[in-house]
């Protein structure tokens, strides 16, 4: 008889009721619930993987709470659900993007759980650092670049300029010569 009846329950709000311990399986029979609302209580334990089964649900609160675990993928099963809140547990592992959590893009569901993290993060984190060293190794081609062509610019477009250089050149050249030959007699002897 009460089966007939719970079948019939489209929203059930329990937020602020000091509940203790963990959701309770036999919520996740209530396949015709629309909303639920278990906010601001003391639930611990993992969301129930059987949370998949309500397929009607379309509001789901369940902040401020001392749950833990990952995010159950059936979650991302869950067509109609338009508002999810999870904020405020001890939840960890990366948050599925797939389904309908890729329509959840305020990040203030998901805010006060240290241990979670979205799952491009990691290829975000990658794409950085390629970038990065994309920059960093482009940064040293363009520096050459100006550097060598600039040096060669200048000779080319100034004789005296040209002149002069190749003389330091030749300088420096000879000075390093004489000092190595220096050294050198004076290892022999």
């Amino acid at each position: 008889m009460y089966t007939a009846i719970l079948s019939l329950v489209t929203s059930i709000d329990l937020s602020n009721n000091n509940l203790y311990g963990e959701i309770p399986k036999e919520l996740m029979n209530l396949v015709e619930l629309h909303f639920l609302n278990l906010s601001r209580n003391h639930l611990t334990g993992m969301i129930p993987e059987k949370i998949g089964n309500m397929k009607q649900l379309e509001s789901l609160d369940l902040s401020i709470n001392f749950l833990i675990g990952e995010i159950p993928l059936s979650l991302s099963t869950l067509n109609f659900l338009s508002y999810l809140n999870l904020s405020y547990n001890n939840l960890s592992g990366r948050i599925p993007v797939s389904n309908q959590f890729s329509t959840f893009n305020d990040p203030a569901i998901y805010v006060g759980n240290e241990g979670l993290c979205y799952a491009e993060s990691e290829a975000t984190a990658a794409d950085v650092d390629k970038l990065e060293r994309t920059l960093y190794i482009g940064s040293i081609v363009m520096g050459f670049i100006v550097g060598f062509w600039g040096s060669i610019g200048i000779m080319i477009l100034r004789h005296g300029i040209r002149i002069a250089l190749f003389q330091l050149i030749d300088r420096t050249c000879d000075w390093i010569y004489v000092q190595v030959a220096v050294k050198l007699k004076k290892l022999k002897c």
